[in-house]
């Protein structure tokens, strides 16, 4: 017998042809488990907070809570988004400065014309990064205070169209 495990002829023995039988189905369940285990989520990507900011290839970026992150469409759902702040027609608005920086808006999608809701499915290939966001953070308190003034506003009608107020500058 060779201190390989086969026969003097070369010929696997029969201990080396039984460990060869199981090993390979072995290996192929194996395979098979972990690629499900992938593909159902089971390996979920979690970003920390309540609230994510999604920041996307085309330089816009969406405030939201953020699900299905490691799918091809990642949900994002009570969507808000910031638009700079514009006069009103025939108001100009005073020439900013060096230190002064522009003025935002938060706002919830659902104002526009075309009526959205509050969710978007987003493609992951326009996606840059998904932030988590403090709750501390100026945009996540805008957006408790924004629910509140909606609570108060219309208690049973939940429609979502509000503007929230400007987030002032950094300093």
């Amino acid at each position: 017998m060779s201190p390989y495990g086969g026969s003097p002829e070369g010929r696997p023995s029969a201990m080396g042809q039984q460990r060869s039988n199981w090993l390979l189905p072995v290996v192929v369940v194996l395979v098979v488990a972990g690629l499900w285990y992938m593909q159902t989520g089971a390996m979920s990507a979690k970003v920390p907070g309540t609230w994510q900011a999604v920041f996307l290839t085309n330089n816009q970026v969406y405030f939201g809570q953020a699900s299905d992150l490691n799918k091809q469409y990642v949900n994002l759902k009570d969507v808000y988004y910031l638009q700079l702040q514009q006069p009103n027609a025939g108001q100009q608005l005073p020439r900013q400065t060096k230190d002064q920086q522009p003025q935002f808006t938060l706002l919830k999608l659902g104002q526009e014309i075309h009526g959205p809701m509050s969710e978007m499915w987003i493609n992951r290939d326009q996606i840059l990064l998904i932030e988590g966001l403090r709750d501390d953070s100026k945009v996540v308190k805008t957006i408790a205070d924004s629910k509140k003034q909606e609570e108060k506003a219309a208690p049973s009608a939940g429609t979502g169209d509000v503007k929230t107020p400007v987030i002032p500058p950094t300093k």
